[in-house]
């Protein structure tokens, strides 16, 4: 069977070799290996970057969105868990005045992020940019190339420590 290294299916692709383990990483395509360990691209898997490339482009999707819809497929209790979330509406707690609930949820917002030791992020009118986040071309490089810098590429959003890192009792006492 012919295969082809790391490296090799780097060059044929256009993925970096980095890029390929994080597409690895992320469940989406998943190469044979060696006897020595090596990674081993044979055409189903160059059939699969290809596609996956397409499907990026096609949708405007990163492979942050990918790597996420795969733990979807494999993980109920994460789906049911974002499933409740968008079918939620916001309720202001019994106990908070409704002229107190914005103050509140500032509040709750500020003891999170001190929590994580997260910085709010700022645009010129001192508002929350997302932006700001991944530039002003969304992350995407000038050429359009595929980079672990752009939304194409590994890349992590929230930072090492955030929010998403507490335990539910944390959040919950925020």
């Amino acid at each position: 069977m012919d295969v082809l290294t790391i490296n090799e299916a780097a060059q044929t692709t256009g993925w970096s070799p980095r890029m390929l383990r994080y597409v690895e990483r992320g469940g989406l395509v998943d190469p044979a290996r060696s006897a020595g360990g090596y990674r081993l691209y044979g055409p189903a898997e160059l059939q699969r970057l290809r596609t996956l490339r397409e499907l990026l482009d096609n949708h405007d999707l990163t492979l942050t969105d990918m790597a996420f819809a795969e733990r979807l497929r494999r993980e109920p209790a994460l789906r049911a868990a974002v499933d409740e979330w968008f079918a939620a509406e916001p309720q202001r707690p019994e106990s908070v005045p409704a002229e107190s609930w914005l103050r509140f949820e500032q509040d709750k917002h500020q003891r999170l992020l001190e929590l994580t030791g997260t910085e709010p992020h700022d645009g010129p009118s001192g508002q929350h940019s997302p932006a700001g986040e991944h530039g002003a071309d969304g992350g995407h490089s000038a050429a359009g190339q595929l980079s672990p810098t752009n939304q194409h590429g590994p890349t992590n959003q929230h930072g090492p420590t955030n929010q998403h890192n507490l335990s539910t009792t944390q959040r919950e006492t925020a």
